[in-house]
């Protein structure tokens, strides 16, 4: 089987009594995460996503999931959401961003204490024609990857584990990212997930350095590929959603642009993706005004 970046597969392990999911999410991550943002952000966004790329092995069809961290500060937080298309997309709040970036006494910021003590998490999951589930759960962990495997432990009593690995480069540019979900399946034994545990550990170089295929039977020789999920950053935004943004300028700004025949640029807050609208738009815009 062919290893690429982005996909998230699907495997049964130790006598097929758990699920265990794998992912090598290094490109999307690299699309996502804001090069500029300091490592602590990055990791903390890095983190979430690569638990979110696992969590859609577990989506049926048409289903969807939005996942909020808020952290102590109430206008900081993480946004994600994924679905079982492997769609995926997030993004941290500007006030989080601002704050990391430009601390008054100019320490850089560790990610628990930039999460805190009064952090949450919460989940909604969109399971079609029955509605929504929402479930919220504190961070007692304060690094995300335990927490939200904490969550489904107290929200959804299953045992979760996961575990991330993702390498920054010297300019703090992310490398390389991949992560492992396992679940016990009903009525295996409790000490499996130790046994996940210590195997992922005692095999962590191999897998950072190799392919998904080659880690896995390495970790465990009696594992079954069910399939794999193609994983990709995709935001809703468009250059007709963005076009209305252009009101919240001054309006003697665009009449500048217009007579200067210049172009405004506008950026998708979610994704960064940017749009650029010449003076022929803008025109069309204020004959609305």
């Amino acid at each position: 089987m062919k290893q690429t970046s982005n996909i998230v597969i699907r495997t049964l392990a130790l006598n097929s009594s758990v699920r265990v999911f794998l992912v090598d999410n290094t490109a999307l991550l690299q699309e996502i995460c804001n090069s500029s943002a300091p490592l602590v952000v990055n990791t903390a966004l890095g983190r979430a996503l690569s638990a979110a790329s696992l969590i859609t092995a577990t989506l049926k069809d048409r289903q969807r999931l939005s996942m909020k961290i808020k952290f102590s500060h109430p206008d900081h937080y993480l946004y994600i959401d994924v679905d079982s298309n492997g769609n995926i997309r997030g993004y941290i709040s500007d006030e989080l961003l601002f704050e990391s970036k430009n601390r008054r006494d100019g320490k850089p910021y560790g990610l628990n204490e930039m999460i805190g003590k009064h952090g949450s998490i919460r989940i909604i999951k969109d399971i079609g024609m029955y509605g929504n589930f929402t479930g919220i759960t504190d961070m007692p962990y304060q690094n995300i990857t335990d927490d939200i495997a904490y969550f489904y432990q107290q929200s959804e009593q299953t045992p979760t584990a996961f575990y991330h690995t993702i390498q920054f480069n010297e300019r703090n540019e992310i490398c390389r990212s991949k992560g492992i979900m396992a679940q016990p399946l009903p009525g295996a034994p409790a000490y499996l997930m130790d046994d996940i545990s210590k195997r992922y550990h005692q095999h962590e170089d191999c897998f950072i350095h190799h392919g998904l295929m080659e880690s896995a039977t390495t970790m465990f020789p009696d594992i079954k590929i069910m399939d794999t999920i193609k994983i990709q950053h995709h935001c809703e935004c468009s250059r007709n959603t963005l076009y209305p943004m252009l009101y919240s300028l001054n309006k003697d700004e665009l009449l500048l642009a217009i007579s200067n025949q210049e172009a405004i640029e506008l950026m998708c807050h979610t994704c960064g993706r940017k749009y650029r609208f010449d003076h022929v738009d803008i025109m069309r815009l204020v004959q609305t005004f």
